[in-house]
Formats: C-alpha cells, structure tokens, sequence
C-alpha cells in the first residue's frame, strides 16, 4: 500500500511540476500597431535590367493604412510595371502589399526614397511611420562581363625557376638599412624642433572652408552639385567638433531627433540649420538645380550659422 501511494504521489508531482513549467513559458513579444517594410531584390544591377521594389504594411486589423502613390519619387527611374495593392489577412493581422518594377537609363547610384505612413489609432492619436531609404547601384554591362571573366577558369602556366640573385638581396638589405637610420636621424631632429600647435578651434576651421568654396563658386571653378555636397560635409564636420554629434554619419531625421536634447545650441538656430542641411541633401540626392541666388543663399546661411553659434572663448581659456 505505502510503494502504491508512493507512487501515486511521484506522479501528480510530475504532472503538477508540467503544468506550471507551461504556464511559465515566455511571451512572444507582440508585434507593434503598423510595421513597414520596403525592400528591392537587387542591391546592384547592370544597367538594362530591373529592380523590383517592394513596400508591405502590417498592421492591426482595426488600424486603416494606405500604401501612398510613389510614381513620382523615384529620381532617374522609370517605372516599367507595377502591382496595386493587394491586401491579405495572416495571423489575425493584415498584409498589404504593392510593388514597383523599376528601370534605369544610366549607370550611376540611385536612392530609393524613404516612405512615410499616416495612421490613427482606435484611441483616437494620430501617428506616423517610415520606412528607410535604399541605395540602388546601376552598373554598365562592360563591368559585369569583367568580373565573369575574372571569375572564369584558366589554364596554369608551366613554372620557370630563376636564378637567386644574391647580389641584389644584399644591395636591398644596405639601402633599407641606410634609409632606417637617416629616417631615425630625421625623427629625432624633428622631435626637439618642432613644438606641438594646438587644434585650431572648429568653428575657424568651418569658417576657412567655406570661405574657400566660395571663392571656388564665384571663380566658376567648382559645380552647384559638388559645392553643396562640400558645404553639406564642413557643416556636419562642425557640428561633429562643436557639439559632439557624430553628425557626418546620420541623416537629416537622425540630426533632427538628436537637435531636440541638444541645450548647447540655441532653439531658435536649429530651424536655420535643419532647413540648411535640407537644402544642401536635396541637391545631393536628387535632380534638382538650384539657381545662383539660392546657392548663395545657401552659402551666406553656413556662414551665418557658424559665426552666430561658435564657442566664444573666456578669459581662462585666453591665459591658457
């Protein structure tokens, strides 16, 4: 009777212990009210074929959201087909999906566009979603014969021996030997000559390249989309040494959402800045030319920013 309850007893254990190692399974983590995605099958293609670029929402069954017409947002792509939006239901969420088949005409590097998505939640708020932007590569149909003929097998060559020139060996071994030494001389006068000078302050730096780039612009001598590519990369390389933002790797959304817990830069410079840079990634990005007025604009506005936001140095840092 005892071995029988004993065993009895084991058993609902077990059978206790299961059920709550079950109840104690984790969660999945639930996916968020709308999730974009935006994707093309080919990061590279030669130039003549076709990209697919493709844009799916999922979102809450509850939650309306609309795949915006992108026909005219591809800069320096033609549209070839195109598949309207076509919805699905998978999981108890809802799938929407449409695709555009995109053509180049030349070779060169193309940005497919970031998308923004408007929604309201059943709550009543309003919110917003984007997708990222996607770089497309069109290459020439010479380069892509190139690497396939790189990549072909061929035939290995008989091996020719060659005599071992000792004398050469030895005439290496004397010259590197004598160019150690000189170069260790030259070090080591240079080391008590030269007397370290401290970095020059970020704001003149700025100031210097900008100034140069427009006596470049108004000697001719530089194009409108190289100008404001160079005035895009001085003002970023400021902010980097002004402020410490790793401003030259982020984008205009990324320095926009950093500029909202910067106190160091007055609120009312950062719209100047925001609409400077926006400017400057519009030329860069897309086909469109800014006329003479403008890019001057654009140049007397760096400027602006610079002189107006620059750290002032104090009487500590003037004995120093």
């Amino acid at each position: 009777m005892r071995v029988k309850f004993l065993s009895i007893l084991i058993i609902l254990l077990i059978v206790s212990g299961c059920e709550k190692s079950e109840k104690k399974a984790p969660h999945e983590k639930p996916l968020p009210d709308v999730a974009v995605y935006s994707v093309v099958d080919r990061a590279v293609i030669p130039l003549g074929d076709v990209a697919q670029f493709t844009i799916t929402v999922n979102s809450d069954p509850k939650i309306s959201v609309n795949i915006p017409d992108l026909s005219k947002k591809f800069a320096g792509l033609r549209i070839v087909d195109y598949e309207p939006d076509k919805e699905t239901v998978e999981h108890q969420r809802k799938i929407k999906k449409k695709w555009y088949r995109l053509k180049a005409d030349t070779v060169g590097s193309y940005l497919l566009p970031e998308i923004e998505f408007s929604y309201v939640l059943p709550t009543g708020e309003a919110k917003k979603v984007k997708t990222p932007r996607i770089f497309l590569e069109v290459t020439s149909e010479n380069e892509d014969n190139e690497k396939k003929e790189e990549n072909d097998i061929r035939d290995i060559k008989p091996l020719y021996l060659i005599p071992y020139d000792w004398k050469g060996v030895i005439f290496a071994v004397i010259f590197i030997v004598l160019f150690c030494f000189c170069f260790l001389i030259w070090k080591w006068r240079k080391a008590k000559k030269e007397i370290p000078s401290p970095p020059l302050p970020p704001h003149e730096v700025a100031l210097a390249k900008i100034n140069a780039l427009k006596i470049r612009w108004e000697a001719n001598e530089i194009p409108f989309k190289q100008l404001h590519y160079e005035l895009s990369e001085v003002v970023r390389a400021y902010l980097s040494g002004r402020f410490g933002m790793s401003a030259i790797e982020m984008t205009l959304e990324e320095i926009r959402h950093a500029l909202k817990s910067l106190s160091d830069l007055p609120d009312f410079e950062k719209p100047r800045l925001l609409d400077l840079l926006g400017q400057t990634d519009r030329v860069k990005f897309t086909d469109y030319i800014p006329s003479e007025e403008v890019s001057v604009a654009i140049i007397a506005s760096a400027l602006s920013f610079v002189e107006a936001t620059k750290q002032v140095a104090t009487m500590g840092d003037q004995g120093a």
